[in-house]
């Protein structure tokens, strides 16, 4: 009994001291914790800013997404353009409920918001292609800034697909001339809008001239918009009058719709040509311009000394002879009165008369000595 009594009591003081050490050392994690509360981290390593997606990571890589997004877009245009279609039909099934109502607040409510999400997602998409385009080494004319202008185009129209101020504009501009050519006076935007809308338009179709896919997206928005233009005209067969109103209404948002395919193709043709995985075209220098020889610039060229003339032998005979003339060697001279030395062959010359008188006085003096 004594003995299990004894291990019962040594069990306890472990527990006890096991539990005390335990509370110590929890006690001392709070203080540490507490003292340095400012200094430990409240999020992991991957929220760090380089574990954050980047801008060009919502450029979709393969076309099928691009094909998926602008297939679900136009199917809501379809739905939407029918809707106004049959919008009497669905009325009558409805009661207390107008044609008028459906067709210009659920469609064109519908129809004027996703406009203005899709044109601000085509803006998104344009500034980050200037952002990527504008690094491009051989663009030395600045060809890039064209997408800063469609970017700030593109979200104008964003807010006017909401706010419809063009058709505010109109009708005061159409009030204060008091000139108009059509009923609705839409020439009074459509004017303007196409002049700028080419400039752009017209320059970023050369820029995307790489890409077929986006260029072939790009003619289509643009059809699109000369369509619109042309139906707000009024300029329509008689056969299209019965969905003109329809057409009328989802035109602008087809447009948008091949506008926004147009533009993630093309940025992701950019992000992939930023990458390398895109074989480019390399185009040739032009040939440089041929200087004519008249006009090239002569090049320094050392001095070479003439060579000289070899005299003609006659003439070299001539001045050889003259000069054995003129000179004679002077120990031939008979100066001293006397008697020249012999030199050989040469004959002696013939004495003057005064050289004679001298020689005479000389031999007279040697014989009186």
């Amino acid at each position: 009994m004594a003995s299990s009594r004894s291990r019962g009591d040594r069990r306890r003081r472990v527990l006890n001291e096991e539990a005390r050490s335990q509370a110590g050392v929890t006690v001392a994690a709070s203080n540490a914790s507490t003292e340095n509360a400012g200094d430990t981290p409240r999020y992991g390593a991957q929220a760090n800013i380089e574990n954050h997606p980047q801008v060009t990571d919502f450029v979709p890589r393969q076309r099928r997404t691009v094909v998926l997004l602008s297939t679900l877009l136009l199917v809501a245009a379809t739905a939407t353009a029918l809707l106004v279609h049959f919008a009497p039909q669905v009325a009558n099934k409805l009661p207390a409920v107008s044609a008028a109502s459906i067709s210009t607040q659920v469609a064109a409510g519908t129809i004027a918001w996703l406009s203005a999400a899709v044109l601000l997602v085509v803006a998104v998409y344009l500034r980050m292609i200037h952002m990527l385009r504008r690094h491009r080494v051989d663009d030395d004319k600045g060809r890039y800034r064209v997408w800063w202008w469609a970017s700030a185009a593109m979200a104008l129209l964003s807010f006017n697909s909401i706010a419809q101020l063009h058709t505010l504009a109109t009708q005061a501009v159409a009030s204060a001339t008091g000139w108009s050519v059509t009923a609705s006076a839409a020439e009074w935007w459509i004017a303007p809008t196409a002049i700028f809308g080419l400039w752009i338009g017209v320059r970023a179709l050369l820029e995307m001239r790489e890409s077929k896919c986006a260029f072939t997206t790009g003619l289509a928005a643009a059809t699109c918009y000369i369509a619109t233009c042309v139906v707000a005209l009024g300029w329509t067969p008689e056969l299209a009058t019965p969905w003109i109103a329809a057409v009328a209404a989802v035109l602008p948002l087809v447009g948008h719709v091949f506008a926004l395919a147009t533009m993630m193709l093309f940025a992701r043709h950019v992000v992939l040509d930023v990458q390398g995985l895109i074989e480019t075209v390399v185009r040739k220098p032009k040939p440089a311009l041929k200087i004519s020889e008249q006009t090239a610039p002569e090049e320094p060229t050392e001095e070479k000394p003439l060579p000289r003339e070899e005299p003609k032998p006659e003439v070299a005979s001539t001045k050889s002879k003259n000069a054995a003339k003129k000179e004679k060697p002077a120990t031939s001279q008979w100066v001293d009165g006397s008697e020249p030395e012999d030199y050989g062959d040469e004959k002696p010359r013939k004495l003057s008369k005064a050289e004679r008188k001298r020689l005479r006085k000389q031999n007279a003096n040697r014989r009186a000595a």
